[in-house]
């Protein structure tokens, strides 16, 4: 069984991950949504294309990102918009 510190450790460790995680996927897109080019950080996601919880393994991985603002991830993770290959909007 995991000692309370080691738990920890790891709690923050995975922590680190998605910060930096985050930091090179709105850096790759230059900071800006990928659909309305907003450039706010505050309200900026670093949005998963594969879903999180199914797709482990490619939780960290960079092409597994989109730089979306708090509106249009919504919209991403509700289904109701996809980008295509040019990163068009397609609705659902």
């Amino acid at each position: 069984m995991a000692t309370r510190r080691q738990s920890f450790s790891a709690k923050v460790a995975s922590s680190e991950a998605a910060i930096t995680c985050r930091q090179a996927e709105l850096t790759a897109y230059d900071v800006r949504c990928c659909i309305s080019g907003i450039n706010v950080p505050g309200l900026l996601v670093a949005s998963h294309i594969k879903p999180w919880g199914k797709f482990p393994d490619d939780r960290l991985n960079p092409r597994n990102g989109l730089c979306l603002s708090n509106l249009h991830d919504a919209a991403f993770d509700s289904g109701l918009i996809t980008l295509d290959e040019k990163l068009q909007v397609v609705l659902s």
